[in-house]
């Protein structure tokens, strides 16, 4: 089964907080042979993409790889900038 996850890379988009921590489910979906994940690491994303909307590329990625489950976590605002 192919998984999409959506989410952020860093607490509240922040890298100085280290890495979100919600990793666990997805080395657990891997290490038990039940699905194959792709992470799309939005946080990251943006601010290589010079704060760009995301939208496109997760779109683009979906059409790409036809996920069987996609599971997002939202981060609804980098600093005070809104990206929902």
């Amino acid at each position: 089964m192919k998984v999409l996850f959506i989410r952020e890379r860093w607490p509240d988009g922040n890298p100085m907080l280290g890495f979100s921590d919600s990793d666990g489910m997805i080395t657990a979906l891997e290490h038990s042979g039940l699905g194959d994940p792709t992470v799309f690491h939005y946080d990251e994303w943006i601010g290589a993409n010079g704060g760009q909307s995301a939208d496109a590329a997760v779109l683009g990625l979906f059409n790409t790889l036809k996920p069987d489950l996609v599971v997002m976590s939202p981060l609804l605002a980098i600093k005070e900038r809104n990206i929902s």
